[in-house]
């Protein structure tokens, strides 16, 4: 065999070897390589986006809702808006455009408690006209409207909304529609 074909095939078998590694690393990234996942707690919703911090830590992320989004919620079809601060969601995405693909939301519901408008838990957030409650069955915080309306007693006393204080157990009750608190009772 002549040198000069020697080196003919030594080339082509080069040249044919490097498009086999780059047609593989095309396929690799074709296959999926821009789809994320991410697991943990909304801190924000958004009227067309929901902002996730990952429960392994890291920079939170925030993904774009879109009409071909599939939502999940108690095992049930939801909406962007049935989503609420504080929950724990599943969402798969693509990492390039943030477009989100599926969401999937992972809170517990404490069903009964909150359509009959009573819960029992820990006070979470204090802000002015809202008490946040972390609910002692499990599930997400409900948060509660407060107005001049609402009752508020420490055992046989009254005593204020200023009263109220972060860690405070305590039951509630109120209106499931509007979400006012009209007692809110501390042990």
């Amino acid at each position: 065999m002549s040198k000069k074909l020697f080196n003919f095939f030594t080339t082509m078998f080069v040249i044919f070897g490097m498009l086999a590694t780059t047609s593989s690393a095309l396929a690799d990234s074709n296959k999926g390589g821009s789809k994320g996942e991410v697991s943990g707690t909304i801190s924000a919703v958004g009227a067309d986006s929901l902002t996730i911090t990952p429960k392994k830590g890291g920079a939170a992320i925030t993904i774009t809702v879109d009409p071909s989004t599939r939502i999940r919620r108690d095992g049930k079809t939801a909406m962007l808006s049935d989503l609420l601060v504080g929950e724990r969601v599943e969402a798969k995405y693509d990492k390039t455009s943030l477009i989100a693909s599926r969401i999937e939301d992972k809170a517990k519901v404490a069903k009964s408690d909150s359509k009959k408008g009573e819960i029992k838990g820990a006070i979470s957030a204090i802000t002015p006209g809202t008490v946040t409650i972390t609910p002692s069955k499990g599930g997400a915080d409900v948060v509660l409207m407060i107005d001049s309306s609402t009752r508020f007693e420490r055992g046989v006393l009254h005593i204020t909304f200023a009263d109220l204080v972060v860690g405070d157990k305590v039951e509630a009750k109120f209106n499931p529609t509007t979400m006012l608190a009209t007692k809110i009772e501390t042990k």
